[in-house]
């Protein structure tokens, strides 16, 4: 490998309970234990080995485990072409939605996946037979080389986005779906939900210095780019300039969405103060003034730099823009690439909504201690959902014959 110039590429707070593929790109979680397993060459293996000595938890303890980036089957990547570190981004980032798409089924940090821990650590042109390494910090205006450091003394901490998150699983029929988009070419539509899923994952990061209406904001981009990456066919459109752009986006929101006219009305159903502004939406669905209010956020954060108060609170606005993201996203993969919708999907609306008429979100009652709006709305929906099938039941049983 000495006469070659060489890519590596790892995730080293990644760990995946099961590899994925996105094209001919594998995130392989490789553990310590069964290292010698993997049939790679000894330099390679002892690399990896490396690798886990020098990144520790926060107690200073070695890794037992890291995600290595796999191309063939093969964790080297000789002489790497411009286009490879963009291909591997984009595969991480196709994992890391996939991941997060089933986060709020999660109990504990266990499974529970950020997008911090799906960025790759890349090592480039290094003999990785030698005992040594360098560091290339990138920095606005140049890159910085430090070199000279000796592999076996250099430990890099466990940062707090990633303490404690393990047993990643991704969601295969997402991630499946998204390999139509993986190779995106000029294509426009597919570069749009690319862009989107970026937006999207930039506000889910976790990390101690982004705030939650910078969060909400991001979220709420990553949907309009999204919006624009689907052609509706006759969508609920206002009358341009009937309405302010937020109310237009609602609308195709909502068109997207396949959210029915009838449903929950914000003023019926809401138990929290409305803010006077919200007084003349009161005749408007849940979902539809809640995305109102969120872009109402964003303006205050773009336009006049900080976050005015809104009905939901930044976080709260984190929280749903996820949801409906996700919800979005599934739509857009299925109108414009034929992927099949999964079941329940809407149901995910419907916790939505309900959280969204609660007003005091993070209370903990005697469920346990990650009861919250969130999973009490869920088992209610759940509820609701297994009524409905025993009333059909009931029905289609005492049917009269005909």
């Amino acid at each position: 490998m000495k006469n070659h110039r060489v890519l590596f590429a790892f995730l080293p707070w990644l760990d995946l309970c099961e590899p994925a593929h996105v094209g001919a790109i594998e995130l392989r979680t490789v553990r310590r234990d069964s290292l010698a397993n993997e049939g790679w060459d000894k330099l390679i293996t002892d690399h990896v080995r490396t690798l886990m000595d020098q990144h520790v938890s926060i107690k200073g303890d070695s890794r037992g485990h890291l995600t290595v980036v796999c191309h063939n089957g093969a964790p080297i990547w000789l002489e790497p072409d411009a286009n490879v570190k963009q291909a591997i981004l984009r595969a991480c980032r196709l994992v890391a939605v996939s991941a997060i798409a089933d986060n709020e089924e999660r109990a504990s940090l266990i499974g529970y996946a950020n997008y911090a821990i799906f960025r790759p650590y890349f090592q480039e042109g290094v003999d990785i037979a030698q005992p040594w390494f360098a560091f290339t910090f990138r920095r606005k205006y140049f890159d910085h080389d430090d070199m000279g450091y000796d592999s076996n003394k250099v430990r890099f901490s466990c940062p707090s986005w990633a303490h404690g998150l393990s047993d990643i699983q991704v969601n295969k029929k997402l991630l499946d779906s998204l390999q139509a988009v993986a190779m995106p070419e000029s294509d426009p539509k597919k570069l749009g939900v690319l862009n989107a899923i970026h937006c999207f994952l930039l506000s889910y990061v976790d990390d101690d210095w982004t705030l939650d209406h910078e969060e909400a904001a991001m979220a709420l981009r990553a949907i309009e780019v999204l919006l624009k990456a689907t052609t509706p066919e006759n969508p609920r459109q206002r009358k341009k300039g009937d309405f302010a752009k937020k109310e237009i986006l609602a609308d195709r929101l909502d068109w997207l969405l396949d959210l029915p006219a009838e449903r929950n009305r914000f003023g019926a159903v809401v138990k929290r103060r409305l803010l006077p502004h919200l007084q003349k939406r009161r005749d408007q669905p849940v979902l539809w003034n809640w995305f109102v209010d969120l872009y109402e956020l964003r303006n205050a954060v773009f336009h006049e730099g900080d976050a005015k108060p809104t009905v939901w609170a930044p976080r709260e606005h984190s929280v749903i823009a996820a949801q409906v993201f996700l919800v979005a996203l599934w739509k857009v993969l299925t109108k414009e690439f034929g992927a099949t919708e999964p079941d329940k999907l809407m149901r995910r609306l419907q916790i939505a909504e309900k959280v969204l008429c609660e007003s005091d979100w993070w209370r903990v009652d005697e469920s346990g201690p990650h009861s919250n709006a969130w999973t009490r709305a869920a088992s209610e929906v759940a509820h609701d959902a297994l009524v409905e099938v025993m009333r059909k039941m009931y029905d289609e049983d005492n049917a009269p014959n005909t």
